[in-house]
């Protein structure tokens, strides 16, 4: 298992994401500021992660890449 982590604010939403763009694949929960990924056993390489966060408010959107190796 591997931990990422954004800083929270109530008026975001988040989106976690990995090398297949489906959430539920990698992390649980997907869409908290934080997130416990997991990797198939015997899993090595370099893979990026993605989180896309949404201010409720305006609708703006940012995402940030995170480069893991295992």
């Amino acid at each position: 298992y591997f931990y990422l982590s954004t800083p929270s604010n109530p008026n975001y939403t988040y989106q976690w994401n990995g090398p297949s763009g489906n959430p539920g694949d990698y992390f649980s929960p997907s869409t908290n500021n934080d997130a416990w990924g997991s990797m198939p056993p015997g899993t090595t390489g370099q893979y990026i992660f993605t989180v896309t966060v949404t201010d409720i408010n305006t609708g703006c959107k940012a995402t940030d890449y995170i480069c893991v190796t295992f």
